[in-house]
């Protein structure tokens, strides 16, 4: 498990700090906050990839790190909405898996009666 640190940061310290990497319209965002540093590591990636990431972050107002956390999480968010919406794409063409789960028998032809709501 990766170690913590804690650290309280002031509203002076961290706007200043704000200022000085992302501008002052960014730092007077900032409040008082408990940050928790992780463990983290370097990744390689093209000069492109890395000034449009700097150019994102600044435009957010966060550090690189946190655009790159973000997106990450909207990725796994995207591949966990498809592989549902692939199980539902399933169920819906097997007319017995789709029956079970609307709890109705399986009927053959037009000739079914509609349930009643």
């Amino acid at each position: 498990m990766a170690a913590l640190r804690f650290l309280f940061v002031t509203m002076d310290e961290r706007a200043s700090s704000t200022a000085r990497t992302f501008g002052a319209n960014a730092a007077a965002r900032h409040v008082r906050r408990l940050f928790v540093y992780m463990k983290t590591t370097t990744i390689r990636v093209p000069v492109e990839t890395r000034d449009r990431l700097e150019a994102l972050a600044r435009t957010r107002g966060v550090r690189p790190g946190e655009v790159v956390a973000d997106l990450v999480r909207e990725a796994d968010d995207r591949a966990l909405l498809a592989d549902a919406e692939e199980s539902w794409q399933r169920m819906a063409a097997d007319a017995r898996a789709l029956a079970a789960y609307r709890g109705r028998p399986v009927s053959s032809g037009f000739d079914a009666q509609l349930p009643e709501h």
